[in-house]
This record gives C-alpha cells, structure tokens and sequence, in this order.
C-alpha cells in the first residue's frame, strides 16, 4: 500500500474519538497501553487498527458519545473519513446504506460527524442533500424503482429521527414557528430537517408536513401566534397552482405579520417573482442562522 494511502490519525484526532485529552494520549502511547506510528520527527500517527485494538482491550474507555461504540473494524476507518472530511467517501457510503435500508450505520455516520464536532447544517448541506439529489436523479432516469427510492429516502429520514433524539435542545423558547409544504406537495424530509434546525435554535416548532390544506390555516395562525413560517418546495407538478398557493399564504402572513421563508429546488421551477415579505433560503445553513 502506498503511503499517501494510509488513513492516519493524528493525536488530536486520536483523543476527540477516544473521548479524552492529547496528555491523556501521550501517556498511553509512552507506556504502551496504545500502539502508533512514529515519525521522523518524533509525532504520533495511528492506524484504525491501533484505535480499534485499544477499544477493544478498554471497553471502559468508551468514546463520549454513547453512539460511538466501534463494534466493527469498518467504524474506525468511516471515523477517519469524516475527520478528514472527505465528502466524497462519505456521500457515497451514505448512499449504499440508505440504498440497503441501513438505519444503524446510517445513524454511527452522522453521530461520528457530530462529535467531531460539525454543525447540524453541515450534515444536512453537505452530505444529506446532495445524496438526496442524486436518489431523485436515479429515479428519474428510472435506475430506481419507486419502492428503492421510498427505502432509501425513508431510511436517512429514521435516522435523523433517531439523531435528533440526541441532541440538546434549549427549554426556553424564542418564538413559534409552523413548517409545512404546500397544499400539492408530498415531499417533506428537507421540511423535517428545517424543523430540526429550528428546533435546536429554540424555536417551538408546528409541522404540518406533506400537502398542508390553506382551508383553517389563518384560525390556525393566529391561535398558535406563529411568527414564522417555513414552505419547502422540492416538486412543481402544477406551477400555477403551486404559485397561487403561495401567493394565498403570503397573504396571510402579511396581514398578520408572519415572516416567510421558503427553499427548495423546487422555487426555481415557479419562474415567479417571490411576494413581498417572503425570504428565500439556499442553504440548511441559512436556516440556522437567519
């Protein structure tokens, strides 16, 4: 194997996935508890397999997230992949996993990713929505049947699911938001993971999802105090209805106030000028920070 091939960790790396700090890593390496690579220059370098060995001897010495246990020789390496990030390799893993319908190690990638730490928003630009691009894409050139594509889908959205039972979200909110698709569009997995964000920034999220009806939907509004919502808009099957939709919210909202949001492939498609008081967002990043 040629050198510039070999997955290596450094001790900064070595300690985030251990859980502990570089003294701790140090020490462990000089008494021989953890074996590594030494460099010329006298740095630490590990293999997978040194990390892997390691946990295997110290099963007490778990990582700091109860997620990460590394219970096949493969974790190590996905956990090298994502530390280096290395997009690729990680879209494509992704990819064959929610093609085989594998929630688990779906759900080990994205908690070694959010304890590297990288930010929600992240997973969800980089890695989420270009996969769920190119499902979309299989199925329109008919590589997929309509059952993978369903699989597949359904199986990143369980384990963001199961994610998000993770992660902390503030008890103090700082406002009410509703999330919903319009009244003919059935794809909300980009809608959950708007929700998701919103969720971790302290908002009280409302989800009304896949083809939201616009009858009650003002009583609804002004009941919940809503001060934002968010439309995801990923199909145009039927622009002008899509549009008058739209424009029949933005409406409501104007009169009460509401600021709205809306993304998704699918607002490119509409070939309209966005009413007054409505945001677009490009980015998952976006909406975590607007």
């Amino acid at each position: 194997m040629a050198e510039e091939t070999i997955q290596y960790f450094n001790s900064v790396e070595a300690a985030r996935i251990l859980g502990v700090n570089v003294s701790t890593i140090k020490r462990w390496t000089d008494s021989g508890e953890l074996a590594c690579v030494r460099t010329p220059g006298g740095h630490r370098k590990f293999l997978p397999e040194h990390l892997n060995d390691f946990m295997e001897k110290h099963r007490s010495k778990k990582t700091r997230l109860p997620l990460l246990s590394f219970e096949e020789s493969a974790d190590v390496e996905i956990t090298a992949h994502v530390f280096r990030d290395d997009l690729p390799f990680l879209q494509k893993y992704l990819l064959e996993q929610a093609l085989s319908g594998n929630i688990e190690r779906i759900l080990f990638l994205f908690s070694v990713m959010i304890s590297k730490p990288k930010p929600l928003y992240e997973i969800y630009d980089q890695l989420v929505t270009p996969v769920m691009h190119r499902l979309g894409d299989f199925w329109e050139a008919e590589k997929l049947s309509v059952v993978e594509e369903h699989l597949a889908s359904q199986t990143i959205r369980l384990a963001q699911d199961r994610l998000q039972a993770i992660i902390a979200i503030p008890r103090e909110k700082i406002g009410t938001v509703l999330c919903m698709n319009l009244s003919n569009e059935l794809h909300d997995i980009p809608l959950q993971m708007v929700g998701y964000l919103l969720e971790k920034r302290g908002f009280r999220v409302m989800f009304s999802g896949q083809m939201t009806p616009y009858l009650g939907l003002e009583e609804i509004l002004a009941r919940l105090s809503v001060e934002r919502i968010y439309i995801s808009i990923t199909i145009v099957q039927d622009p002008v209805s899509t549009r008058q939709g739209l424009q029949q919210i933005s409406r409501m909202a104007t009169e009460k106030r509401i600021q709205i949001f809306i993304g998704g492939q699918g607002v490119d498609r509409l070939e309209m000028e966005l009413p007054e008081g409505v945001t677009r967002l490009m980015t998952f990043r976006e909406v975590a920070e607007r």
